[in-house]
């Protein structure tokens, strides 16, 4: 994230502001009660955002920044665009939310615009992409399973490969697969049949595979692991 003026910050302009009933306390309160009460899984930083507008995001005392966040990559159509705004209201207005034991209206129609757009056959929704990432590893050891073969055991395919340096998540089976130590091991032991491979190590990765692997994990561009492509030859 970086602050949009040359000084490191930037007043909203007159009349955009929101005005909140804080701006003038030493302390803000949406800081003070989340360093007493939420859990400290984050290192933030001593900021309270409060609305965000196209590319930009404004905190509690109305300094305006860039946001080169994107909500950690997620935030890609920026904030509150007119078109995705008038279509949250208009949604929340008619039920908050179904659940999977039934149908929605427009849940079939994107999955199927996905799976066309992907080449897939089906598609796994889910609220983020460490969610995605249990979902894969537990449809990966599914299909390690050959028919007939006993659930009481471990399946014939049921070990991963990772690479060096790679970050999935931080859920127990995301963390399992996450090469860096700071995340893993502070809750070892975590899912057993895990191998790392080096990075864009083709021989390495030949040499790791077995008759027992079920799926490798690969981000075709490490985000946490600075920023580096994998190679064609190892794809």
């Amino acid at each position: 994230m970086r602050n949009s003026s040359k000084s490191g910050s930037a007043t909203q302009p007159a009349g955009k502001a929101k005005k909140l009933p804080w701006r003038s306390s030493r302390v803000d309160p949406g800081l003070e009660d989340a360093e007493k009460f939420l859990l400290p899984t984050y290192k933030r930083q001593p900021l309270v955002m409060t609305h965000g507008q196209g590319a930009y995001v404004f905190d509690s005392t109305g300094k305006k920044y860039l946001d080169f966040l994107g909500g950690i990559a997620v935030n890609a159509l920026g904030h509150a665009h007119p078109r995705i705004v008038k279509v949250i209201r208009r949604e929340a207005a008619r039920a908050i939310h179904l659940s999977n034991l039934y149908h929605h209206a427009f849940q079939g129609p994107l999955a199927r615009k996905l799976a066309e757009w992907s080449g897939m056959d089906r598609v796994f929704f889910s609220n983020s992409g460490t969610e995605a990432v249990d979902g894969a590893m537990k449809l990966a050891r599914l299909h390690g399973r050959t028919p007939g073969e006993s659930t009481g055991t471990p399946a014939r395919k049921h070990r991963f490969l990772a690479l060096e340096n790679s970050f999935h998540g931080r859920t127990f089976g995301a963390i399992s697969v996450t090469a860096t130590e700071k995340y893993r091991l502070p809750f070892a032991p975590v899912v057993p049949g895990v191998e790392f491979v080096r990075f864009n190590d083709v021989d390495h990765l030949r040499a790791s595979f077995s008759s027992e692997i079920c799926a490798i994990l690969i981000e075709p561009v490490q985000g946490e692991g600075g920023i580096r492509p994998v190679s064609q030859e190892f794809f």
